[in-house]
């Protein structure tokens, strides 16, 4: 009787492992085909052109996105908008077929200096799988005033008109000129420029009067 039960067990031995193999491949297809879009590098998943970027220059973001089957769009958004709302800028759609992609917006600031933007890399696959970016923002670098005009008109208790404005500066601003643009410009003292150092980070206040 021993023996017999040894034949049997060893005569289905075979067919189980056959089956365990067939479940593990199913298990290996399933994630296979719905895996997501994956992004590179995977530290950052994104690249910015430049380390720091000011109101209307341009812009250039980029992602690699990779696929097991095949990357179908690859979408940008970010929140670039007076009120801050989030769109969408760019839609890939062409890229169906391509399994690895190197995909690159080009774009302008144009937020006054101060505020932060945000952005993201959607992506899809053929069997309709989605996957993000990881969050990633930066600062809009440029001068602020403290005032959006000024009125030096007229003369208190025979002094000169003057008054004193304030501009805080984001990121690195070498060069900063400051000078009338509209209105009696010729009557100003002196029009501003400072070379040293730069303004960034901290507010400097300007003491403006007329001839």
């Amino acid at each position: 009787m021993k023996d017999i039960k040894i034949r049997k067990y060893m005569k289905f031995k075979p067919a189980l492992r056959v089956i365990l193999i067939l479940f593990l491949l199913s298990i290996m297809v399933f994630l296979i085909v719905f895996a997501d879009p994956k992004f590179f590098p995977e530290d950052t998943q994104t690249a910015v052109n430049d380390s720091q970027s000011f109101q209307y220059d341009p812009i250039q973001i980029s992602t690699n996105a990779t696929d097991l089957t095949e990357i179908s769009m690859v979408i940008f958004s970010w929140n670039a908008t007076i009120n801050g709302v989030w769109i969408n800028v760019s839609n890939s759609s062409a890229l169906s077929g391509q399994t690895a992609v190197n995909y690159t917006v080009n774009l302008t600031v144009e937020l006054v200096p101060g505020n932060v933007i945000g952005y993201v890399f959607h992506a899809n696959d053929s069997d309709n799988n989605w996957n993000t970016t990881i969050l990633r923002t930066f600062l809009v670098g440029g001068v602020s005033w403290n005032q959006s005009s000024l009125n030096l008109s007229g003369i208190i208790s025979g002094l000169e008109p003057a008054y004193n404005a304030g501009i805080l500066g984001y990121l690195t601003n070498t060069n900063v000129n400051i000078s009338c643009y509209q209105g009696d410009c010729d009557k100003i003292r002196n029009n501003f420029t400072a070379t040293s150092p730069p303004l960034s980070g901290k507010w400097w206040f300007i003491y403006i009067n007329l001839a």
